[in-house]
């Protein structure tokens, strides 16, 4: 998904969320949109009656008119829907989570990278760990180095980063998302895993998922308040925008008709 795709699925799901979440809000604020698109529909059709007593506007002008206050209405409708912004955001990383726990290909093609990347420091006994490719069921991988282990998360932890990344380009933005997940990030949760399991264990190939999902969460506390400002001022921007052109079209249609008619 492109990020202008991705923009406007946000803003089609903060609006649906509004709707189904508080209908009587969505109805109110639907009310209210129109009755702001009607108005300044009627004084950018009226206002050039200020100085210009009788001029008319052309066909052309109530197209734009009323696009203006078609687009007065959206505009409101999202302005008021990007409360959502951060469940929105939430319930999509929840759903990339939840394919890429169940993603077999995923699955198989990152944990073949790590079969090689470790089998390639030459720090482990691969002699009872057969290649991904001869393994019919679940294909295991000897950690037992620290350095096996870090590459174990890192790369499970990064490649599920650089999906999201993928699928979700507009939110990696919106959500400032690094490259990669920082080495210290990952040392600090292997080593608080083994500390709880001091006999042993295996750091679970989902484990690792989970981590990169709560990093991705963790940055919606901090940005999505400024994106939210940041997108209501754009929002802002378009309506003034929308207004100013037809205002600008008849003003100045107005002025000329008055100037040629004296």
């Amino acid at each position: 998904m492109s990020e202008t795709g991705g923009m406007f699925q946000v803003l089609g799901d903060c609006v649906a969320m509004l709707a189904t979440r508080q209908p009587a809000m969505f109805g109110f604020t639907v009310f209210l949109g129109i009755v702001l698109a009607a108005a300044c529909w009627w004084i950018c059709t009226h206002y050039s009656r200020l100085w210009n007593l009788t001029f008319r506007i052309t066909k052309l002008h109530q197209v734009l008119c009323a696009g203006a206050a078609v687009l007065t209405l959206v505009f409101w409708v999202l302005f008021v829907s990007l409360q959502y912004t951060r469940q929105v955001a939430q319930d999509a990383i929840d759903t990339w989570h939840r394919e890429v726990e169940s993603d077999p290909v995923f699955h198989r093609q990152t944990k073949q990278r790590i079969y090689y990347m470790i089998k390639a420091t030459n720090q482990e006994d691969f002699r009872k760990f057969p290649s991904p490719e001869m393994v019919t069921g679940e294909a295991y991988v000897p950690v037992s180095k620290p350095g096996s282990r870090k590459i174990l998360a890192s790369v499970t932890a990064n490649e599920a980063l650089k999906r999201f990344r993928q699928e979700e380009p507009f939110l990696s933005e919106v959500l400032s998302l690094p490259q990669r997940i920082p080495d210290a990030v990952l040392v600090t949760d292997m080593t608080n895993y083994f500390a709880a399991r001091p006999h042993g264990g295996i750091y679970p190939f989902n484990h690792a998922l989970d981590l990169t999902a709560d990093q991705i969460k963790a940055r919606l506390d901090p940005e999505t308040p400024r994106v939210v400002v940041v997108a209501r001022l754009i929002l802002t921007g378009c309506f003034l925008l929308a207004q100013a052109i037809p205002f600008c079209l008849i003003g100045f249609a107005a002025t000329r008709d008055l100037k040629i008619s004296t």
